[in-house]
């Protein structure tokens, strides 16, 4: 029995790395190229052509948090598997607004909220990173925490 199998591979013309930030910095004697998200750990080279090998990350996200202006506001546990409890102290009369965002920014679930303890079902939500931010609508001050929802 004879089989023919065709192998088709890509070829390489440069010695590219595609990255969203980083720079090639050169002198007579010396090159060095690095990336964002790619700390090199070996280098392997032949000829007139190198490879590095190191951690490649496929999406890097960045996410501002605010410093908070309302500090006595509390959430935990974080990490967090069922439910995240928003506490805010009983001096505070009015109302507040908070936000569930995902790390792409859409909004997961919002609410008007009082003080005294007031629970976030999470355990429908997908594992990963979430932005909570509370507002109080009168004075407009904020309070922001990055939430890790675990299993």
């Amino acid at each position: 029995m004879l089989t023919t199998v065709i192998l088709n591979a890509q070829v390489v013309k440069q010695n590219d790395v595609v990255a969203s930030a980083g720079a090639t910095l050169s002198s007579t004697n010396l090159k060095i190229d690095y990336t964002l998200g790619e700390p090199v750990i070996e280098l392997a080279s032949a000829s007139n052509i190198s490879a590095s090998q190191g951690f490649h990350q496929p999406e890097l996200y960045a996410t501002a948090i605010e410093e908070s202006q309302l500090e006595d506001l509390r959430c935990y546990p974080n990490p967090v598997s069922e439910n995240l409890i928003l506490e805010i102290p009983a001096s505070y009369t009015n109302s507040f607004e908070y936000f569930l965002s995902d790390i792409n920014g859409k909004i997961m679930t919002a609410k008007t909220v009082y003080s005294g303890s007031n629970i976030i079902e999470m355990k429908s939500f997908a594992a990963g990173e979430y932005l909570l931010k509370v507002i109080e609508p009168e004075s407009g001050k904020t309070f922001e925490s990055e939430i890790l929802k675990i299993k």
